[in-house]
C-alpha cells in the first residue's frame, strides 16, 4: 500500500509539472470520444481524470466489477486498466473484454507499478495492446493513447465494411 501511495504521489507530481505538454496531439482529432480509467487508487484515478477530461468523455471505475459493468453498457474507445485492482486481477478484466464480441476490439492500455518483463508479457498475452509503468510522465501517457486510438477506428471501419458486403 505504501508503494502504491508513493506511485500516486509520483503521478500527481508529474501531472502538475507537465500539465501543459507542448506538441501534444489532440486526442479528439484522432477519434477519442470516450475513455474509461480503471484504477482503485483514488489519487491516481483523480489525476488521470483531470488529465483526460478535457480531451474526451471520461468514465472512471474504482473496481473491476464496476469496470466490467461500464464496459458492457458504454463501450469506451479506450480502456486504461490498472492490473493490480483490489477486487479482481486486471488481466482477468482484459481477458473478459477480449472474449466478448462487442468489446473485443477496444484498445487496452495496461498500467502497473511492476516493471518486470513477465508482467509486461503477460499483459500483452492476455489482450492488452500496450503497457505503461507507474509512475509515468504525462507526455508518455498521451503518446501511448495516441498510438492506441487508431486501432479502435480501424476495427470499427473493418466491422462496417464487413456488414455492407
Amino acid at each position: 500500500r505504501e508503494r502504491q501511495r508513493d506511485q500516486a504521489v509520483g503521478l500527481h507530481l508529474l501531472a502538475q509539472r507537465d500539465e501543459v505538454v507542448p506538441g501534444r496531439r489532440d486526442l479528439i482529432a484522432l477519434g477519442l470520444e470516450h475513455a474509461l480509467v480503471v484504477e482503485d487508487h483514488p489519487s491516481i484515478r483523480k489525476t488521470l481524470a483531470h488529465l483526460l477530461r478535457s480531451h474526451c468523455y471520461l468514465c472512471t471505475a474504482a473496481s473491476g466489477r464496476d469496470a466490467l459493468k461500464q464496459i458492457k453498457h458504454k463501450s469506451p474507445d479506450v480502456i486504461l486498466l490498472d492490473l493490480n485492482l483490489s477486487d479482481m486481477d486486471g488481466l482477468e478484466i482484459a481477458r473478459l473484454v477480449r472474449r466478448n464480441e462487442t468489446t473485443s476490439r477496444i484498445p487496452i492500455l495496461a498500467m502497473s507499478g511492476s516493471c518486470s518483463t513477465m508482467d509486461k508479457i503477460k499483459s500483452l498475452e492476455m489482450g492488452c495492446n500496450d503497457f505503461i509503468h507507474k509512475p509515468f510522465s504525462v507526455p508518455t501517457l498521451f503518446v501511448r493513447l495516441s498510438a492506441l486510438i487508431p486501432i479502435r477506428s480501424c476495427s470499427l471501419n473493418q466491422d462496417n465494411s464487413l456488414r455492407t458486403k
